[in-house]
């Protein structure tokens, strides 16, 4: 192949007559003149005859003839060096023996990217369509639960108040004032609404325990003293109209009332789900069944129970103190009967029980009672002034209060083995003792200094004192039991 400047025109001639005959090939008739150029004197016998068949016109100017010897493809002969020299602006490539691989060159640019190529793919076969899905039916939105506030309320009856106390931090939050009077209180946790009694005022009052705040007042009975819930209900014994106010809390109203003896007072909720209410001036107890909250039966006791009602989980026997004549009535509930009577000392104030055995206690000493036996196992000396006693379930502790002023203390008992396992000093003068499963603490109150000393049952030590309103007297917790 030939590069070639189009705007060199050579003309160079050379004689050519004496290399005509170094064309060894019969076929090789070369009219040479003068002006033939040297590309006639090369043919030789290594070349077909093609090479030389063509007559040329030396005058041709040679330019033109490369061009036509190119063109004719017919330029296959060896090229001399003189003809080369005489093409300057010629290059040539002549294929020759093929030499030893050079060494790589640079790298040349990148040329320009060339046009897309197509691709036909085949189409892939319909896949059957699926069937569609039935909807699923949108799922309810859950209620959200509200946020449950507790705490524990100090019911002062002096004062016509409720010091609201943090279970957590002991500190006081606020204080609610009530009606007259105020006695007993009970939770429904379901609403997170506290029912308070208020004896002077016939009425009860509803906190709302997120609040702390109360939402109205419903008129019950004369002389509403204690309240309870059971079965969704809140129950409100009436002292001196000898009946009980049923309440529904969904609705806060009253949705019968149970007649009962006359003057009730304390309340058990046996394990026969049964409820018992001891009539202090008709000297017997009231049998209601919930489920129908009418009396069932009336079981004598033949003094006035005016203070403890218990029952024994170990044996199921209840008893019933009777503070005319310092006995104790044994109940079977099986049968609603008294089955014995045990007398005591002058000065018995009340009853407790714990484990397989019953706790009747006065100023100074308990008796222990076997309670699957009913017969007197022991008797220990407490103090000087025991008042009242409180029962830990959670470590099963009993703790009884001794208000013996400088001397006063707390006396702990394991009723496991009746063993005193601590004495807590306090100065003052505890009496109601109040354990509060929630956090696991013992609320003691003191009436004279009005303060309530808070005890911690894992260590028996005091923990704090927090200063209550006027004549405190019951503790109770808007928390449910074991939540904290």
């Amino acid at each position: 192949m030939f590069n070639k400047n189009p705007n060199h025109n050579f003309s160079h001639k050379k004689n050519c007559n004496s290399n005509c005959s170094n064309c060894n090939n019969s076929n090789c008739n070369l009219n040479c003149n003068s002006t033939h150029h040297s590309i006639c004197d090369n043919c030789n016998s290594n070349y077909n005859n093609s090479c030389c068949n063509s007559n040329y016109d030396c005058n041709k100017n040679i330019n033109e003839e490369i061009q036509c010897l190119f063109k004719n493809k017919k330029f296959i002969c060896e090229i001399s060096s003189e003809i080369a020299n005489m093409l300057p602006n010629f290059s040539f490539v002549i294929t020759g023996v093929t030499g030893a691989t050079g060494s790589t060159g640079q790298t040349g640019s990148t040329g320009d990217t060339g046009a897309t190529g197509i691709c036909t793919c085949p189409t892939s076969p319909t896949q059957p369509t699926q069937p569609t899905q039935p909807t699923q039916p949108t799922q309810p939105t859950q209620p959200t639960e509200p946020t449950l506030m507790c705490s524990i309320y100090i019911i002062n009856r002096g004062s016509n108040n409720i010091t609201v106390v943090d279970p957590i931090t002991q500190t006081i939050i606020c204080t609610i004032n009530t009606g007259e009077q105020p006695g007993d209180m009970v939770t429904d946790f379901n609403s997170n609404h506290s029912y308070l009694t208020n004896q002077d005022d016939e009425a009860v009052s509803v906190i709302d325990n997120n609040t702390n705040t109360i939402i109205c007042t419903i008129p019950v009975g004369d002389t509403p003293s204690q309240i309870f819930k059971y079965n969704n209900l809140i129950y409100v014994i009436n002292a001196h109209s000898d009946d009980l106010s049923v309440i529904d809390p969904n609705t806060n109203t009253i949705v019968c009332t149970i007649s009962v003896g006359h003057t009730p007072g304390n309340f058990l909720i046996a394990s026969n789900n049964l409820i018992y209410i001891q009539n202090t001036s008709s000297k017997d107890i009231s049998v209601i069944d919930p489920n129908t909250n009418t009396v069932v039966c009336t079981i004598p006791t033949d003094n006035n129970s005016t203070l403890g009602l218990v029952q024994n989980n170990s044996s199921g026997y209840i008893y019933s103190f009777n503070s005319s004549d310092y006995t104790l009535s044994v109940i079977d509930p099986t049968i609603n009967t008294v089955i014995s009577t045990i007398p005591f000392d002058l000065g018995t104030l009340n009853v407790n029980t714990a484990g397989n055995y019953v706790y009747v206690y006065n100023s100074q000493f308990v008796s222990i009672l076997d309670s699957h036996t009913n017969t007197l196992v022991t008797t220990i000396a407490l103090g000087n002034n025991i008042l009242s006693s409180t029962l830990d379930t959670t470590n099963n502790l009993l703790y009884f209060s001794d208000s013996s002023g400088a001397s006063a203390n707390i006396v702990v008992i394991n009723p496991t083995d009746n063993s005193i396992v601590a004495s807590i000093p306090i100065y003052g003068y505890p009496a109601e003792s109040y354990f509060i499963p929630y956090n696991d603490l013992i609320y003691t109150i003191d009436g004279k200094y009005d303060v309530i000393y808070i005890i911690d049952p894992s260590t028996n030590t005091l923990k704090s004192t927090i200063p209550v309103g006027e004549a405190a007297d019951i503790v109770r917790s808007s928390c449910p039991a074991g939540t904290n």
